[in-house]
């Protein structure tokens, strides 16, 4: 049993091998070179008895046709001119230096009697070449983007242009201006948005309340995004959301209760005076039909809140009103718990009385605190919804 399962494993691992070698010849015979070098490596990468002469042509093969692709493609890049060729190129000769690096790391490799040749170029220069290039190249498209800005106002410009200026950066640390534009553009394409909260209802708010909304205004914060929750000088506000709280109203706690009186006729052994268990003449025990009941009281006890806001969005520049809506924030407080007098067994069977304990009402704080997590859901999915951006 055990060698059968072991030749069965075996046997697994042959096929898998035996699959992987045939799908990456597949796609080397369709010209997808890059998948049948990674498929050809990973498997040299493993069990290396199951390695074949071909698997190792076959990553060798893969290797070269890349090689040659891409120098191919770098040479006509530099022919055409194109300041977007040194991204590309870039691109290309980084490719070449990975592809150079997992081989390098794994040599020799070989199987059978076939060891792989492998030819590699020194790119280093010409890569930190072209990477230079193409850092400047879209540093320069960022320019393009900041001065459409200065033009139009318009903050995807600013937004585009920050994007090219960390691109920049990132392939070359501290080329130009970037790292100063880089703030200066965040900036510039950021919408800010100023948050007036009032309170015009007649009840005072929990301590605390205020400090809740100004954290959830922050945490709704993005990068293009900036919520503000009181005005701050030399900030240039897009638009103004108008939060009124117009009602706060806490009912009052309410307990109702109802009684039913549940009777049955149950069969019992009679029992004499003294207690002992009444029998007849053949000395069996007598039963006799004896009534039983139960009283249970069940007590509802019921409180609610509720929060009233009108959410009103407007365009800083001209005042326009953009929206307006209403949100409810609403909280519920039920727990229904029973009390049973007398014989539970007169209470049908499937009787459910599962809470016997009081739960305390809770306090008016509390079911406000309740009533704003409802409010704040609706609030967080509304300033998510992308209207301001």
């Amino acid at each position: 049993m055990k060698r059968t399962f072991t030749i069965s494993i075996l046997l697994m691992f042959v096929l898998s091998f035996s699959a992987c070698s045939k799908k990456a010849a597949k796609l080397y015979d369709k010209g997808d070179y890059s998948q049948a070098f990674s498929k050809s490596l990973a498997k040299i990468q493993g069990n290396k008895k199951k390695v074949s002469a071909e698997d190792v042509k076959l990553l060798e093969q893969s290797y070269h046709k890349l090689l040659e692709n891409d120098q191919v493609k770098i040479a006509s890049w530099e022919e055409s001119g194109s300041p977007d060729r040194w991204e590309n190129i870039w691109r290309a000769y980084s490719r070449i230096q990975d592809r150079q690096d997992r081989i390098r790391r794994r040599i020799p490799i070989e199987a059978g009697n076939y060891r792989a040749n492998f030819t590699f170029v020194d790119v280093q220069d010409k890569l930190e070449a072209a990477k230079e290039e193409a850092a400047f190249v879209i540093y320069e498209k960022g320019m393009r983007f900041l001065n459409t800005f200065e033009q139009t106002g318009s903050k995807d410009d600013a937004r585009s242009a920050h994007d090219y200026f960390q691109q920049a950066n990132r392939l070359y640390p501290g080329i130009g201006d970037a790292e100063t534009l880089i703030l200066e553009t965040l900036e510039l394409g950021t919408t800010y948005v100023l948050i007036d909260f009032a309170n015009t209802s007649t009840r005072y708010l929990p301590y605390g309340f205020q400090l809740e909304l100004d954290r959830e205004i922050q945490q709704n914060d993005r990068k293009w995004i900036k919520y503000d929750e009181s005005y701050i000088e030399g900030i240039d506000y897009d638009y103004r959301i108008q939060l009124t709280l117009y009602n706060v109203d806490v009912e009052p706690e309410r307990e109702d209760r109802d009684t039913e009186t549940y009777v049955r006729t149950i069969q019992e052994f009679a029992r004499n005076a003294s207690g002992g268990y009444v029998t007849d003449t053949a000395g069996n025990r007598i039963t006799e039909d004896v009534e039983i009941r139960a009283r249970v009281t069940n007590t509802t006890r019921t409180k609610s809140a509720a929060l009233e806001f009108d959410f009103s969005i407007y365009d800083e520049q001209d005042n326009d009103l953009l929206e307006r809506r209403q949100f409810f924030g609403d909280s519920r407080f039920r727990s229904v718990t029973c009390d049973i007098r007398g014989d539970e067994r007169a209470l049908p069977n499937n009787y459910d009385c599962n809470e016997r304990n009081p739960v305390r009402f809770p306090s008016d704080e509390e079911m406000l605190e309740d009533a704003f997590d409802d409010f704040r859901s609706q609030l967080r999915s509304r300033m998510n919804s992308g209207y301001i951006d």
